[in-house]
């Protein structure tokens, strides 16, 4: 894998941020789009909001990622806040979410209408970042594997010999069908918040699958942290939907 692309001085150009940059751009191009399509265009600038996501997500992954591993941070402070690594999803999720509401609030907007346009770009957003994962090797991979396409990381950020399953191969072919779905149920006539309901539960499910096959810690029940996240994410989004459907019933 190619962790460093090149290096200009002292400047070194690593394959994970290229891949965070062009994540943006791509996410920023796909907002645009949803916001003209909801008629926000002229509300709220695409580049605003995908900058604020994008900096509450890195903030709100590093935060997570810190406390899960406390001990490390107590060792080597500046390490843990300054490296490439350690941007746990979740944490990023969060720290975006609550970014969002900010802009939200601010701008008087409504959060489900927003939301929705946005969701599609955080689906594509995680595809295009995790070939930022592949390309690094940063220790997002799986379980070692004898399949015919396992990988063996020897000259990644956390290199392995053995054959693994390329999980981030995996989640990057699953959030780009995720994000096809979103923009096409976001074509139909449904209740504010659809979109991002459906978001919620499709990425969970991803999570909550594709973690079977990764090397994080068991917690409890046979199940990962991350695992349990997802089935609370999967449980939001469930209840979104339904009482979205509801609400429309009644009306």
């Amino acid at each position: 894998m190619y962790p460093e692309l090149f290096s200009i001085g002292p400047l070194t150009i690593y394959s994970f941020g290229v891949m965070v940059v062009v994540a943006f751009f791509c996410g920023n191009w796909l907002i645009a789009l949803e916001l003209k399509r909801l008629g926000l265009e002229k509300k709220i600038r695409a580049d605003a909001l995908t900058t604020g996501i994008l900096l509450g997500g890195l903030l709100g992954a590093k935060v997570y990622y810190i406390l899960l591993n406390f001990k490390y941070f107590l060792d080597d402070p500046w390490s843990s806040i300054f490296s490439g690594g350690g941007l746990v999803w979740y944490g990023g999720f969060i720290g975006a979410i609550f970014v969002f509401t900010y802009i939200v609030n601010k701008k008087k907007l409504r959060w489900l209408q927003l939301a929705d346009a946005v969701a599609p770009a955080l689906a594509l957003g995680y595809a295009i970042g995790r070939i930022g994962c592949l390309l690094s090797g940063d220790g997002d991979y799986g379980k070692p594997s004898d399949l015919p396409w396992a990988m063996a990381f020897p000259n990644g950020t956390v290199p392995t010999l053995v054959p693994v399953h390329p999980t981030p191969i995996y989640e990057t072919f699953i959030m780009s069908v995720v994000c096809l779905i979103l923009i096409k149920v976001g074509r139909r006539n449904l209740p504010a918040g659809t979109v991002f309901w459906t978001y919620l539960v499709l990425a969970g499910t991803e999570r909550l699958i594709i973690e079977f096959w990764r090397i994080n810690p068991v917690v409890a029940l046979g199940l990962t942290m991350a695992q349990f996240m997802s089935i609370a994410v999967i449980t939001v989004g469930v209840c979104g939907l339904f009482l979205g459907r509801l609400k429309t019933e009644h009306v």
